[in-house]
């Protein structure tokens, strides 16, 4: 009868270890899981920034006619899907520019944000 309640208690115990073990390695793996998602979705935001700026680089810097409103539209609907609002504003005011050396001024100011969101 002793020897049956040590057994017991020893695989209890045993029980009881290897629970606290494995609630410790789920925490881990949790913890692990999260830095991932959060990386990947840094990453997936880099991309769109990165598409942006090629894009950007294509049809506008590299534009050797006027912008037309397919041109326009095709980029505020990757301004708008980067949802950053700092990118935006820029984007604004370089739209908005009222002369020539303004607008390279804020192509710059642009073109160094995004490079910086990468």
């Amino acid at each position: 009868m002793e020897k049956q309640k040590i057994i017991l208690i020893t695989v209890i115990a045993l029980l009881l270890i290897s629970n606290i073990f494995f609630i410790i390695k789920y925490s881990n793996s949790q913890e692990e899981l999260e830095r991932t998602q959060i990386a990947l979705e840094e990453q997936s935001s880099s991309q769109e920034v990165l598409s942006f700026t090629k894009l950007f680089i294509n049809k506008i810097l590299k534009a050797e006619e006027d912008i037309d409103y397919d041109t326009q539209v095709e980029l505020k609907i990757a301004i708008d899907n980067l949802d950053d609002e700092e990118i935006s504003k820029q984007w604004k005011e370089f739209v908005e520019s009222e002369t020539s050396f303004d607008a390279q001024n804020k192509v710059k100011d642009l073109l160094e944000n995004l490079i910086n969101k990468i």
